[in-house]
């Protein structure tokens, strides 16, 4: 087996200058590298990575937890990451928890052990086991879509959330403005941050607008299809239906859709909807679906700014960044 020794009697340096070739430690002239690097190609010569991520402390990889791959949203948003790190130098672990928190709590024990040099956690619910270990560890910890008091401060620690208050406001403030009064919402889990705060801005725009608040027209989806066609069937069995309705992710929108359409309404002429996040499924429903778009590309740029900055030798520590997201009008709404 070919050694750093062999490379270095190849190409006439010091073992010492090979090392600062193959780990970029030292400065090296063009000329005695291009001799270092021509000699390990001739001789065949591959790298141990794991060996020498364990002496500089640092493996060029990420740990990104996420609740639910299948979820379109947070499949684009693990696409952004894994392409923004990728231009970085960094690999990307991706870890689907599948909303469930004792599986949640298994892979951020197993990144920690494989020496990430960062996890990237999106939280399956509000189990705190998995907040607590996070605090046990040593680790740049950037927490996406969910806000924690008590982390806020703590220097490993940084947080990135859209704004979803200002996202419901400006779904429900558009349906207002449309001319729309009987206006349904279907809400997340309410133990999630984002779905809580979507629906209080649904609630607080009809009370500001004197809009009687009914709460049979409010249901409790989970933030997948089937919550949403069943939320949608339930509406359309009222005695009196919603000229509109407010889903509060993309997901249970195009959902509703179809419910609607089955029960023989037309969208928008008898109901609009508007979901909220902006994936791309989102643009080619029949009618395209108006939505809450959130900006995937900033998203991803943050949390890898959020990263650098952690373990940079000046961080400047954020600590916490709100992104704003953008009505997207598109044909599934009309004035009443």
């Amino acid at each position: 087996m070919t050694t750093i020794r062999d490379i270095a009697r190849n190409a006439g340096v010091s073992t010492t200058t090979v090392s600062h070739v193959i780990n970029n430690t030292r400065y090296v002239s063009d000329e005695v590298r291009d001799r270092v690097l021509e000699s390990m190609k001739d001789l065949g010569y591959q790298p141990n990575d794991l060996a020498r991520s364990l002496k500089l402390g640092k493996t060029n990889t990420l740990g990104l937890i996420l609740p639910d791959h299948s979820n379109p949203f947070f499949a684009e948003v693990s696409r952004f990451i894994e392409n923004h790190a990728f231009l970085l130098g960094y690999s990307v672990i991706i870890c689907n928890t599948e909303n469930d928190p004792d599986k949640e709590l298994v892979y951020i024990k197993t990144l920690s052990q494989k020496k990430v040099d960062g996890i990237i956690f999106v939280a399956a619910g509000s189990d705190n086991r998995s907040i607590h270990y996070l605090q046990s560890i040593d680790l740049p910890i950037i927490i996406y879509d969910r806000e924690i008091p008590d982390l806020m401060e703590k220097s490993n620690f940084s947080f990135l959330v859209t704004d979803n208050y200002l996202g419901g406001v400006m779904a429900t403030e558009y349906l207002v403005s449309l001319g729309h009064r009987k206006i349904a919402c279907i809400t997340g889990p309410s133990n999630l941050t984002p779905g809580a705060q979507r629906a209080n801005a649904f609630r607080d725009v009809l009370k500001k607008h004197d809009i009687p608040l009914d709460e049979a027209m409010i249901l409790k989806g989970n933030f997948d299809y089937p919550s949403g066609y069943d939320c949608a069937q339930q509406l359309l069995a009222l005695p009196e239906q919603p000229t509109a309705i407010f889903a509060c992710n993309d997901m249970m929108a195009i959902a509703a859709m179809r419910a609607i359409r089955e029960r023989g309404f037309q969208i928008p002429a008898d109901i609009s909807i508007i979901g909220f996040d902006g994936i791309s499924l989102a643009a080619y429903q029949w009618p395209s679906l108006s939505t809450i778009r959130q900006p995937f590309k900033e998203i991803s740029e943050t949390i890898l700014d959020l990263f650098m900055d952690i373990t940079s030798s000046t961080p400047s520590r954020a600590g916490r960044v709100v992104l704003a997201p953008t009505l997207i009008q598109r044909e599934s709404c009309r004035p009443l």
